[in-house]
């Protein structure tokens, strides 16, 4: 009954949270538009659509001055995994994948674990694996680090999540300042990886997605054969160093800048 009652107030917050994870589909869109796949972009909008809608269906809950419990906060984080990962398995669901394939292949990609069960995924619309990268890349530093960039309220709340998500390694006073500092300093070593990967005589398109999925540690690949399709030494001593980076606790980064 005492989730029931604070639900709301986490429901608000999570709202903003949501709203921006699905305008960040729009790089996919883009990519679609790029590559003039003007068959996938109704696709992608469902991915949008369904996480603004929900985000903003939030944001309509009744205010509340009951300040939620920790663990109704440990329990929305996985709430949010739970949605933002139903959605993001749309797109993948017209390509005639089956549901629980479409879930497992958007979970893996938004939780950074890499397991894949798609098959014959060079045949797919580049606007779909730039989709299943760029999951990877946002859902690699963790989806509440970035819900928190738009959290509405303070306290409690917003602490609470941050805990549950990252262990409570905040750097800075505002939880929310933290996770602006923490997704510059992601951006900075992800393009980063895309200069380095270059400079191996990889493609642009090729180094943006190997850039995304190997700073978040994930791994995935655009390629059923992973990184062995390049038989590029360079490459993958590269990756290494590049995998490394994304791994190092960002506090770290924080304190040497």
């Amino acid at each position: 009954m005492e989730l029931i009652k604070e639900l709301p107030a986490l429901g608000r917050d999570l709202g903003p949270g949501l709203i921006l994870i699905g305008l960040t589909s729009l790089a996919a869109i883009l990519v679609g538009c790029l590559f003039e796949e003007w068959e996938t972009l109704p696709w992608m909008a469902t991915a949008t659509v369904s996480l603004c809608g929900i985000g903003l269906l939030l944001r309509f809950l009744p205010k509340t001055s009951k300040v939620p419990r920790t663990s109704t906060s440990i329990a929305a984080t996985a709430l949010v995994w739970v949605v933002v990962g139903l959605c993001g398995s749309l797109p993948f669901l017209f390509t005639g994948m089956p549901f629980i394939d479409a879930a497992f292949e958007s979970m893996s990609a938004w939780t950074g674990t890499g397991f894949s069960i798609a098959e014959d995924i060079e045949s797919w619309p580049k606007t779909l694996l730039f989709w299943r990268s760029f999951m990877q890349w946002v859902g690699g530093l963790g989806i509440v680090a970035f819900t928190l960039t738009v959290a509405t309220r303070s306290g409690l709340i917003t602490r609470g999540m941050y805990t549950s998500e990252s262990g409570g390694q905040a750097f800075m006073p505002s939880v929310i300042a933290t996770a602006f500092q923490m997704w510059k300093i992601y951006a900075v070593l992800t393009v980063a990886a895309v200069l380095a990967i270059l400079l191996t005589g990889v493609g642009l398109w090729d180094a943006v997605n190997l850039a995304l999925c190997g700073i978040a540690t994930g791994g995935m690949s655009i390629y059923a054969a992973g990184i062995s399709h390049f038989q590029n030494f360079a490459l993958e001593m590269v990756l290494i160093p590049i995998m490394i980076a994304g791994a190092v606790p960002f506090r770290l980064y924080y304190l040497t800048y």
